[in-house]
């Protein structure tokens, strides 16, 4: 018996492990997936979309006999579960620490994911747009969630929460808030100041902004 296992072993070490590793026969280091955002930035740095991600990871999963990145829709779950996808990047410092982010510019948020936030006829009834961004640090990240409400004319209000920046950074300094998501997402909120207009019609509805206009019909 133990001349078969050694045989087993030198010829197919690898399938051999594995499988003793998932059959509880021994144990071992559990093969460790390549978490959300660093499939992401991968993803986004190779400029590699959906479609093309997926017929990659499902070759790599059929040589290695598992996967070594986390899911499409874990991802699109991690990200708020919204066809609009995020910015994801990274910023190296000087002492070669790489930190991980990804953000969303509320304004283009806004414009693709509306019909989401709120129905096209309670729309007709808006009043006032308020919006409200905040962002806490915590378990080693910091996250900034954006809340629009939409105020309307019979006194009620649909509200929409949603998350709209993050970065993996185990210190909570406001200077790498700067380097990293407090521009664009900056940016983004003062164009939605500056003016943003909502059109609702009987076959759909669109907003737009002063610098960047997009249907969403």
């Amino acid at each position: 018996m133990n001349s078969l296992k050694q045989n087993l072993h030198s010829k197919y070490e690898d399938c051999f492990v594995s499988t003793c590793i998932e059959k509880g026969l021994i144990e071992g280091i559990t093969p460790q997936k390549m978490d959300v955002v660093s499939t992401e930035a991968m993803l986004q740095e190779a400029n590699i979309n959906s479609g093309n991600a997926q017929i990659l990871f499902c070759h790599l999963r059929q040589f290695f006999g598992r996967s070594y990145f986390e899911s499409e829709n874990d991802r699109r779950i991690y990200f708020d579960d919204n066809d609009y996808p995020p910015k994801v990047d990274k910023k190296i410092l000087e002492d070669k620490a790489v930190i991980l982010f990804w953000y969303k510019r509320p304004d283009l948020l806004l414009q693709h994911q509306l019909k989401s936030m709120i129905d096209a006829e309670k729309l007709k009834l808006l009043q006032q747009l308020d919006i409200v961004t905040g962002g806490d640090h915590g378990g080693g990240k910091f996250r900034m969630t954006m809340k629009v409400n939409f105020r309307l004319s019979d006194k009620a209000t649909v509200s929409y929460l949603t998350q709209i920046a993050s970065i993996s950074y185990s210190k909570d300094d406001t200077e790498i808030l700067k380097l990293t998501v407090l521009k664009p997402t900056g940016e983004g909120l003062q164009l939605i100041a500056e003016g943003c207009h909502f059109n609702v019609t009987d076959t759909g509805m669109e907003v737009s902004s002063l610098s960047n206009p997009h249907n969403l019909i």
